[in-house]
């Protein structure tokens, strides 16, 4: 039997992506992404997730 580990992290930003407080956050998310999308065992990536203001990057949820 094949079994296959998916991690979800999930984050809320208390700023707006413009903020300036967040800039050096949204200012690396495209390096982060590409150095995971390079990392052994890497598989799929949700779309929108490195974009920030599109997708289902601005998907609510309760908590």
């Amino acid at each position: 039997m094949t079994r296959h580990l998916a991690e979800l992290n999930i984050g809320r930003l208390l700023a707006p992506t413009d903020d300036p407080r967040v800039a050096d956050f949204m200012n690396a998310l495209d390096l982060i992404n590409g150095m995971g999308k390079q990392m052994p065992g890497f598989v799929w990536m949700m779309e929108g997730s490195g974009e920030p203001g599109t997708g289902n990057t601005e998907t609510k949820i309760g908590g």
